[in-house]
């Protein structure tokens, strides 16, 4: 039957590149229900391959995949037509087309393309937190080949060179964002093929606070006093707050066009005669400052009737 796909779909089809999809009003028949392919304007399809899941600490997953099993193209063709016809799946799948006079050749053809095809390698690789938090452990272990012995590639998808040779591999991300590893895997003949994923690296460390001057307007004080703290040089919008340290006590300002801001905090009740400490924090920079004011005690006025 005709399905109406092109050269290029039938070829990302077969080499995985592309999903199978539904190519204008129906199905093929006797398949299965498939999705709409998308416009074809240059742009490949969108890939229905499933995440495989692995657990790392500072580094997320994102769309991980291995190397699938695609369809390899070998064609036999006595005939100049057909051969142009299948050469451009074949290499697009990473086959070959066996020109053939006659009957005879046939055989040897096929047997070509049955070792071809078999030695095929299909990589695959995992990845897990390595010693420290800022390192990867790769490996490769799952990856299929014929023979003994096969070499293997990682490319970080950073800049940086590449680890050859052990099925194993340990990196640093110097900084973080999304990278897309590769791997390489030459077997014994030559033949190679790759698998690739993607790694989103999150920096979780601890953030280092600046330094923050802030004053109040007072230096001693009683419960239920209100006491005004003035910082300057930050950001204009940037978030504040200010909290007494070891007791209740907390509000937020908004730093001015001035760079200047201006926060209002009472002293709680029942705060102990002695030194009270205060941190200022501004959110958006950083940075942080403190102090500390004495809380005098409260005196008691008996009056007698």
């Amino acid at each position: 039957m005709r399905t109406g796909y092109t050269a290029s779909q039938v070829a990302g089809f077969l080499s995985g590149e592309h999903a199978v999809c539904r190519n204008g009003d129906g199905d093929i028949v006797g398949g299965p229900v498939l999705p709409a392919c998308e416009p074809m304007d240059g742009a490949s399809f969108s890939a229905l391959a499933s995440p495989r899941p692995s657990a790392p600490a500072r580094v997320v997953p994102s769309e991980t995949v291995a190397a699938g099993l695609p369809v390899i193209v070998f064609g036999i063709s006595s005939d100049w037509t057909l051969t142009e016809q299948l050469l451009p799946l074949a290499e697009a799948t990473g086959g070959t087309v066996a020109d053939i006079d006659g009957a005879d050749a046939v055989g040897d053809a096929i047997d070509a393309a049955l070792e071809a095809a078999g030695a095929a390698p299909q990589p695959y690789f995992e990845w897990a937190p390595g010693d420290d938090a800022s390192t990867l452990a790769f490996d490769a272990a799952g990856s299929v080949f014929e023979g003994e012995t096969a070499a293997f590639s990682y490319d970080f998808g950073d800049g940086s060179d590449a680890a050859t040779g052990a099925a194993t591999a340990a990196h640093s991300y110097a900084a973080p964002g999304t990278y897309e590893v590769t791997l390489t895997v030459t077997d014994e003949k030559g033949r190679t093929a790759q698998a690739v994923a993607s790694v989103t690296v999150v920096d979780d460390t601890a953030p280092e606070w600046g330094t923050l001057t802030v004053a109040p307007d007072r230096g001693d004080a009683q419960a239920g006093d209100t006491v005004t703290f003035t910082a300057s040089g930050l950001a204009p919008g940037g978030r504040v707050s200010v909290a007494w340290d070891g007791t209740v006590g907390a509000a937020m300002g908004v730093v001015g066009d001035d760079g200047m801001v201006t926060i209002a905090l009472a002293v709680p009740f029942g705060a102990s005669a002695g030194a009270l400490a205060f941190t200022m924090r501004a959110l958006d920079e950083l940075r942080s400052g403190g102090g500390a004011i004495t809380i005098n005690p409260t005196v008691a006025v008996c009056v007698a009737g």
